[in-house]
């Protein structure tokens, strides 16, 4: 093959890159120059990642034209430097950035949608064919489409780094500049490409390992194992891609009924596709992974970015009866209430990168429409969105599933009586930490970024003890339960547009100064806080709903008690207790004050008005007594047992 008086092997021995890429380029060259598809986007994407002169590459294929035209196997189009390729050319390589969301400004109107800098969005892959195996002569199949290196992006800005493939370019001269602005993927992910769930293994060996690159990287350190990851099918939703990990030995087992042909100077032999991969210096490997939203695809350290950013594109569309549903449903028509969920659901989004540190929580029968809006909010996070209905999987020995966690769905998932979820519930809202426990390595602690919202049909929904302030409770109403076409049209609306809508405008909502944790106190919150009473505050809280004390010393003095009966009610609640600790309780609480009758001590209580007021006081917010008022006008007043 030669032109000018150079041959191409002449050219490939003064070319300082690798020989197997090399030879991949020179054959794409003769298959593009004699009719096939158009392989020059996709040999200028292999040149910029192993360093190849993006002149030489541009050589080899104009060297391959002029053959072909010599041997009267090219039509000659109209145009010098034009091909005519036989298939639909490959996207071009595109140049990806890593942008940051930014706070929004404060609000002069904080529900109001404000102009921001225009969202970036994470580009959607092609889908891609299933895999299929197959012995190791397998027959000949049409060769997979190659895509091209990209980076994978939190948020990215797409640029078009090679003009479209239709037209074969000049041979120009290699300049510097024409390698750093048109040839090089961003310094921050090289050669990282779009994550496949599936691919076709065909073509040459090292086609072989730039498929297996497409879905697969080593990972040097984690919890202290290397292992390989792997990009999965979600079976929550089969178009959202997740990490997987499996030992060496799985992965070789993985793909031993696929070879890979390599050269030695015994000859040519068939090694395993596993085992090829894994040795091969072209294999993706990175010393660690993190998630990070907002950073690049890979950080310092070479450590993977797990963050992919959102799964849709924010853009303008109308989710008008979602937010009719959120205000009127969800909040029960409580403005406020709406406003609170607007606000939790903007922040969330606006700031992946944050622990919220305040649970959004609907209670309320079944079929009233909770799980709607979380629906809504797993699609916009993809991968990084998890729901969790089993609660092993909140309590359970293994979480390796959170590490990749922005916003978590807890959907009857969580029983407020279990003491150990409880605790495990507690410091996943407020500590800044969380510890990953892999199934295949040790454990490792990660930064907190869980944004958490529930739903339950149960009564009791949180462990909200009496200073409980990370709960945003909400009692759902059910006025829409079983309106099968309300529903079905706000899903028609969500399936048009809606979602993507809904995250364009939660983007651009400015909230100021505000935080999740500036709760909304509503009187579900106070049920919960309620339901959750438990020994003495249980004890106690019976005495003021009934309005009499376990033992009233008198008629005349029914808001006195003696020690021993308040022990003997107490311990029914708390077997533990003793009057040291019953005493120092009330005390704390209504400021009792002790009286003797020269035989037994007791304790005098407050009118039963302040009582009630000192423990609203406590548990902050307006209890639901069963009566306040012992006749209209008056009161309610200790009893005694005539009364």
């Amino acid at each position: 093959m030669s032109s000018g008086g150079k041959t191409v092997s002449e050219d490939l021995v003064r070319e300082p890159a690798a020989l197997e890429s090399r030879n991949l380029i020179i054959g794409w060259a003769k298959e593009t120059a004699n009719g096939g598809v158009n392989r020059l986007p996709q040999a200028l994407g292999i040149a910029a990642r192993d360093g190849i002169g993006l002149g030489w590459v541009k050589a080899i294929f104009a060297t391959a034209v002029e053959e072909a035209k010599a041997k009267k196997a090219w039509v000659a189009p109209a145009s010098k430097t034009e091909l005519t390729p036989k298939a639909e050319p490959l996207p071009p390589v595109t140049r990806t950035r890593s942008v940051a969301l930014k706070a929004a400004p404060k609000p002069e109107n904080e529900l109001a949608p404000a102009a921001v800098p225009s969202t970036p969005s994470t580009p959607k892959a092609e889908p891609e064919p299933t895999l299929k195996a197959g012995p190791e002569n397998e027959p000949a199949k049409a060769k997979a489409e190659n895509a091209l290196p990209k980076a994978l992006p939190a948020i990215t800005r797409t640029r078009s780094l090679v003009p479209a493939p239709q037209v074969l370019p000049e041979v120009a001269e290699e300049t510097e500049e024409e390698e750093t602005e048109e040839a090089l993927v961003d310094e921050t992910s090289p050669g990282l490409p779009v994550p496949a769930g599936e691919i076709i293994l065909s073509g040459t060996a090292l086609e072989r390992v730039e498929l297996l690159n497409r879905k697969h990287a080593v990972i040097g350190n984690y919890g202290g194992k290397c292992l390989v990851l792997g990009w999965e099918k979600w079976p929550v939703d089969e178009t959202v891609l997740i990490p997987a990990y499996q030992r060496f030995e799985d992965f070789r087992n993985r793909y031993s009924n696929w070879t890979a042909e390599k050269q030695s100077d015994e000859g040519t032999k068939k090694v395993p596709l596993g085992k090829y991969w894994l040795s091969h210096p072209k294999r993706h490997t990175y010393d660690g992974v993190v998630f990070e939203p907002g950073a690049g695809a890979v950080v310092s350290g070479n450590r993977l970015n797990l963050w992919r950013g959102f799964a849709v594109e924010p853009k303008r569309g109308s989710w008008k009866l979602l937010r009719n549903h959120i205000y009127r449903v969800l909040g029960a028509g409580d403005r406020q209430a709406g406003r609170y969920i607007i606000r939790w659901l903007a922040w969330t989004l606006q700031n992946p990168g944050r622990a919220a540190e305040a649970v959004l929580v609907f209670q309320g029968g079944e079929g009233a429409g909770k799980g709607t809006l979380a629906r809504a909010m797993l699609k916009i996070f993809g991968a990084g969105g998890l729901p969790i209905s089993d609660p092993n999987h909140l309590t359970g020995a293994f979480t390796g599933h959170l590490h990749h966690c922005v916003f978590m769905f807890l959907d009857e998932a969580f029983w407020a009586g279990s003491q150990q979820a409880a605790s495990k519930l507690k410091s996943y809202v407020t500590e800044g930490t969380i510890t990953i426990r892999p199934m295949y390595a040790g454990p490792f602690v990660v930064k907190n970024l869980l944004h958490i919202m529930m739903a339950s049909n149960s009564d009791w929904v949180v462990p909200a003890d009496h200073g409980a302030r990370r709960y945003a409770v909400f009692k759902v109403s059910n006025a829409r339960v079983g309106n099968l076409d309300y529903f079905a049209a706000m899903y028609a609306e969500l399936e048009a547009g809606g979602i993507e809508g809904m995250l364009y405008d939660l983007l651009r909502l400015r909230l100021g100064g505000w935080h999740p944790k500036e709760i909304y106190k509503t009187a579900a919150l106070v049920e919960q806080k309620q339901h959750s009473l438990r020994g003495l505050d249980a004890w106690i809280e019976g005495m003021l709903q009934n309005g009499a004390l376990p033992v009233p010393y008198s008629a005349k003095y029914p808001n006195r008690c003696l020690t021993m009966h308040l022990a003997a009610a107490a311990k029914e609640f708390d077997r533990y207790t003793n009057e040291s600790l019953i005493a120092k309780k009330l005390q704390s609480l209504f400021r009792v004050t002790e009286f003797n009758n020269k035989v037994r001590r007791g304790w005098v209580f407050p009118e039963l008005a302040e009582c009630r007021r000192l423990w609203e006081l406590r548990n902050g917010g307006s209890w639901p007594w069963h009566y306040v008022e012992d006749e209209p006008g008056v009161p309610a007043k200790w009893r005694t047992f005539g009364d």
